[in-house]
Parts: C-alpha cells; structure tokens; sequence
C-alpha cells in the first residue's frame, strides 16, 4: 500500500522538517506540497528535501488563496502520477496519530468496502511559548478538553481518502466529493486515528499566522472577530498561566501581543 500527503504550506520554518521527518516514520511514501507565498525559509527546506527524493513542491505567489482547488490537484496528482492507495491531506501543523502501529498500517487495513477515513483532531498548547529555543514538541503539554478553532466553533476533523482519479477536495480537507455516509470506515476501537493540532507554537508565529491571515482575501473581518472576541482569550489562556516569579497576573507577553496585534488590525 502507497501512502501519498498533500500539504500546502505559508510560513512554516519551525515546524516543516518535523511534519516530514515524523509521517516518513509514519508511512508516508512521498509528499506532494504547495508553498503559498512564503517568506521565511520554507522553501529553502522545501528545496532541501526535494534533492532527497521526500517530495514534489510548487510555487504560488498569488494573493487569492484557493486551498480547496490546489489540494484537489495535489490529490488527483498523488493517485495519477504517483499511485497512491491512500491519501492524506495535511496542514503543516497537523500530526496524525494511531495509538497502535503507523498511520500506514491503519489505513492499509481498512476494507475495501470503504474509501474515506474520518479522524478528530485535538488542539495542543505550551504553557509557555516565549522558550523559542525549545522544540515546539517539548513545550506542546496542554491538550484542550473540548477543542475550539479560532472562532469558537467546534474544533473539526479530517477526512482521509482513497487515491481517485476525480477526487474533489473541500476547503480545509474537511470533506470529499463524492462523499457519503456509507463510504466512511467506522472506527476501531482502542485503535482510533487521531490528529494532534499545534496551531500556537510560539508569539512570532502566531503573529505572522495573523498577519497571513489579513493577506487572504476576506481575512481581515475573520481576524477581527478571532482577536477580539472572548473566544480567542479562552483559547490561549493557556499561554497566559505561566508567569514570572513574582506576578500574579497574566503572562506580560501575552498582553502586549494582544496590544501590537490590535494595533494593527485597526489600522490595516
């Protein structure tokens, strides 16, 4: 069985290596990966591990951001030229987990009768993320309880598919065309496929991630809403409980984070 991810990819420096190196050990055979206008040294990794045979990567420098339409090309390209049985379609910040055995081992196991595998993600936070000289994945300790997106909506998962030659992908890797109750595996027990989410990993990332956000189109009235509303307090509260000797408030960063990005959100 040929196992084939997708990602497409802004500004991921900090944890790019590590999402290929751990789906490698996973099972994953080969990446096809779609750079959107980095400007950090993601295409310098990109290249790197290119000339090693891990992966196929492309250039879009637009400022439309067409995720659904670009990842339904990476996955009819995964199963048309490179004969995936299987395939994932990831974000860089996205781990997918299987409590027994590799991801590969999971889905080569499901039966033919179907072709989509459904997993949960979970959202994972530091207690402290001004450490940025410690792996994102030694600071990553705190698990959500009842996982949220930057709105406050319930925190979705993924859907995995089979490799097809006409597949459609929707914005986000949420859903397939065509897609039907039926065609989804029902999951094992004890043995469920999970999907561990690092979206906050330290302040200047989250920073850029707004200010890429802002570039999308549309992306200021979503930006507006993430960063104001309570919601998005809730979220990284988990940043604000480790303080300094000392204080009994809030973490200082995380104020004057919440302060600079405020700024320039009012004045974009």
């Amino acid at each position: 069985m040929k196992l084939v991810m997708t990602l497409v990819v802004r500004d991921e420096e900090d944890i790019l290596a590590a999402q290929l190196h751990y789906h490698r050990a996973q099972g994953v055979a080969f990446f096809l990966v779609l750079d959107h206008r980095s400007i950090d040294g993601t295409r310098e990794i990109l290249q790197d591990y290119e000339s090693r045979g891990w992966l196929q990567w492309f250039a879009i420098d637009s400022l439309q951001r067409d995720q659904g339409r670009w990842v339904t090309a990476l996955a009819q390209k995964a199963f048309q030229e490179h004969q995936a049985d299987w395939v994932i379609n990831n974000d860089a910040d996205e781990f997918w987990w299987c409590e027994k055995g590799t991801v590969h081992n999971y889905l080569a196991k499901i039966p033919t009768a179907y072709r989509l595998v459904y997993a949960p993600r979970i959202n994972f936070w530091a207690p402290n993320t001004t450490q940025s000289s410690v792996p994102f994945w030694e600071q990553q300790v705190l698990a959500q309880k009842n996982p949220v997106n930057f709105l406050d909506e319930p925190l979705s998962g993924k859907i995995c598919h089979r490799g097809e030659p006409d597949i459609v992908v929707h914005h986000g890797n949420h859903s397939v065309e065509p897609m039907q109750a039926e065609d989804i595996a029902p999951a094992s027990t004890g043995n469920d496929l999970h999907i561990l989410h690092f979206p906050l990993r330290s302040y200047p990332q989250f920073e850029q991630k707004v200010r890429n956000w802002v570039d999308y189109q549309q992306g200021q009235a979503i930006l507006i809403r993430a960063v104001f509303n309570g919601s998005t307090a809730r979220l990284l509260s988990p940043l604000a409980r480790a303080k300094p000797p000392g204080e009994s408030g809030p973490h200082p960063p995380i104020l004057r984070f919440y302060e600079k990005i405020k700024h320039e959100l009012t004045n974009h």
